[in-house]
Formats: structure tokens, C-alpha cells, sequence
């Protein structure tokens, strides 16, 4: 049973592991090769421990799905912008992202946010368009990466 809950210190090596694999198999291809390898490397805890520590402690809301005691997803965000959102692949198309989705957008009405906006890897475009996010802009290059950015209004009372 996958369950959605707020990020721990000590998933730090899991969901940084998760990130850099899970950019590697899926977002590489939309992207040149040496942009996708630096980015993937930024969440290999083996070459940047110390970094990945300071930026995951300077977000504001962080989510793990985990089963098993396995951490299988993340959603990392600053304030009201979406970070990163990652889903291991063999658990895509069953449902985690769009529960990790939900659980922010919950927490962002909370907080009286009006919007979530993030810059999606083109790979995940489609994803974000079914949990309702639209995008903002034609495709933008960010450090090298192809990204387009998306915006979703939260209505009070969805759970989106």
C-alpha cells in the first residue's frame, strides 16, 4: 500500500537516488547529453551529498510516496512552485504522481495559494495537462534544459 507523506531527514539518500535514476531513464532524451548527465549528477548523493542536504532543506513542502518502507516518489516545491516530481518508473501510470499532486495542492489552498505553477520536462508535459495544469508559454531553455512552463489555478474545495 503506497502512502503519501511529508519528507524526512533520513530519506534524503533515497529520494536523491530516485531523482538522479529517474531524470536519467526519462528526461535525458528531450535534452542534450551533457545538460541531462550534469543534472542527474546534481541528485547523485555519492557526488553531491552536501548540496542535495542544502537543497532539500530549503524547500517548503516535500512529499515522499512510499512503499514497502521504499520511497517511489517525491514532490519537492518552494512555496507555491513545483520543483521536482519524480515517480520511479515502474510504478508510472498507477497513480502516486497525481497523489502527490493532490497532497501539495491540498496544502496550498491551505496556505491561500491561488496558483501552483512549475517547468516541466517535456516528457512529463502530458502528466501535468491530465492533473490539470496548462501550459503558460511556449517551450523555454533553462541552464541548458528544455522545459515548458505550466500554471494551474486552485479553485477551494478541489482536490484536482
Amino acid at each position: 500500500m503506497v502512502s503519501i507523506r511529508k519528507y524526512k531527514n533520513n530519506d534524503l539518500h533515497q529520494s536523491a537516488v530516485l531523482i538522479s535514476k529517474t531524470f536519467r531513464a526519462f528526461n535525458h532524451k528531450d535534452n542534450p547529453q551533457a545538460v541531462s548527465e550534469e543534472y542527474a549528477a546534481a541528485y547523485d548523493p555519492a557526488v553531491n551529498l552536501k548540496a542535495i542536504r542544502k537543497r532539500f532543506d530549503q524547500t517548503s513542502a516535500f512529499f515522499v510516496a512510499e512503499d514497502k518502507g521504499r520511497i517511489i516518489g517525491v514532490l519537492r516545491a518552494v512555496e507555491n512552485r513545483i520543483v521536482n516530481l519524480f515517480v520511479d518508473g515502474r510504478f508510472h501510470r498507477k497513480g502516486i504522481g497525481k497523489k502527490l499532486i493532490r497532497r501539495y495542492e491540498s496544502d496550498c489552498r491551505k496556505q491561500g495559494y491561488r496558483n501552483i505553477v512549475l517547468r516541466s520536462q517535456l516528457y512529463a508535459v502530458g502528466f501535468y495537462e491530465a492533473c490539470g495544469y496548462k501550459k503558460t508559454t511556449g517551450i523555454r531553455n533553462k541552464f541548458g534544459l528544455k522545459i515548458q512552463p505550466m500554471k494551474k489555478h486552485l479553485t477551494a474545495g478541489r482536490s484536482g
